[in-house]
């Protein structure tokens, strides 16, 4: 299958019944569930996942997260490959740790659905380290840098008070909120710093990203606005992740149309 094919191929209708086939595959669980039973198991493992047991490196990966975005728009193009083996990569270990659970209620639990999206997600990025379209030479205007920076650095902040999980604004959570680990919060910055280089970004990475951030954003809505209401302040923070999402995807439509035109 020849490039421009898997180009148009994830840039088709196709993408969308792929990534709904995923959407409804069910968890695996070791000691066994009935499917009435899978929106409340699903929970768990978002709320217990081994990410929780992980907090002694979550400043090295905030730094990192840190690190990389502002590579990403004071380095220039020299930083914009790095850029997407660092999503990749980032990618790959959130759809692991977020998506996988060890308790004594369920054994071992794994959402297979997000965690095969998320694996699509880094597939995207992979293909932009391989055959690379991105294209930061270009200063962005200011007055587009400066709401999608205010998001990008309010995703890697997370000001969630980890006990209470009510609003909490110390600033040294911008290193130890462990956001940089989860799969929400830092595709708000990598679709951030995209939509900073809009237009001259991949399509393809741009499309993927957008689409499956915005029907795993709209699912972390229902958990915590509906299901476990009590994160609703949570909820709130992924606001940012489902307009950018959302934007993500009709602009990479609406180039995709002009590009075909």
């Amino acid at each position: 299958m020849s490039i421009e094919r898997i180009k148009q191929l994830g840039t088709s209708r196709w993408l969308l019944v792929l990534v709904l086939g995923l959407l409804f595959v069910p968890p695996y669980v070791s000691s066994g569930y009935r499917l009435l039973q899978i929106p409340s198991i699903t929970a768990f493992i978002v709320t217990h996942a081994i990410k929780h047991n992980l907090s002694a490196i979550y400043p090295v990966f905030n730094l990192l997260a840190i690190s990389g975005m502002i590579a990403a728009l004071a380095g220039g193009q020299r930083w914009a490959p790095a850029l997407a083996v660092y999503a990749t990569l980032t990618y790959i270990l959130s759809a692991i740790i977020q998506n996988v659970s060890i308790s004594s209620e369920y054994g071992v639990a794994i959402s297979i659905s997000n965690l095969s999206l998320i694996l699509l997600v880094a597939a995207a990025w992979l293909w932009e380290v391989l055959f690379p379209e991105n294209d930061f030479s270009q200063r962005p205007p200011l007055k587009r840098a400066f709401p999608l920076l205010t998001l990008a650095i309010l995703a890697i902040w997370q000001p969630v008070n980890p006990g209470t999980m009510l609003p909490d604004f110390h600033l040294g959570l911008l290193l130890t909120s462990g956001s940089s680990l989860t799969f929400c919060m830092m595709t708000t910055v990598f679709l951030g710093i995209l939509l900073l280089y809009y237009p001259k970004v991949n399509l393809l990475t741009l499309r993927v990203t957008s689409l499956i951030g915005l029907l795993i954003g709209l699912g972390n809505l229902w958990l915590e606005f509906i299901h476990l209401p009590a994160l609703g302040w949570v909820g709130l923070l992924h606001l940012p992740l489902v307009g950018l999402a959302a934007l993500g995807l009709y602009l990479s439509a609406l180039k995709s149309t002009v590009t075909t035109a």
